[in-house]
């Protein structure tokens, strides 16, 4: 739904689609082996690796002035993003 407030000719500014919303990347990774390997075990030595970021939260303030509200949790979209990903991409 974000992108259908984005006008690339009048709006000709990156903009990041998201929630804002922090989330910690070992939090996404879970619900993604949930719907796409159930059962598979995850192991975090709690280091990330030089440079890494432990979480995100995206800028969605230039969305935000277009008028978007996040209508979809991060769990809601991972899991339809593994949806889409096995019924389009691991066919191939």
């Amino acid at each position: 739904e974000a992108i259908t407030h984005i006008n690339p000719r009048s709006w000709p500014r990156t903009v990041n689609v998201a929630s804002g919303v922090e989330t910690r990347i070992a939090d996404v990774c879970r619900i993604l082996a949930r719907k796409l390997r159930p059962g598979a075990t995850l192991a975090f030595d709690g280091q990330p690796p030089r440079g890494n970021p432990v979480a995100w939260r995206a800028d969605v303030s230039r969305l935000a002035e277009l008028g978007y509200v996040p209508q979809v949790a991060i769990e809601a979209g991972a899991e339809n993003f593994a949806d889409w990903f096995m019924a389009e991409v691991a066919p191939l």
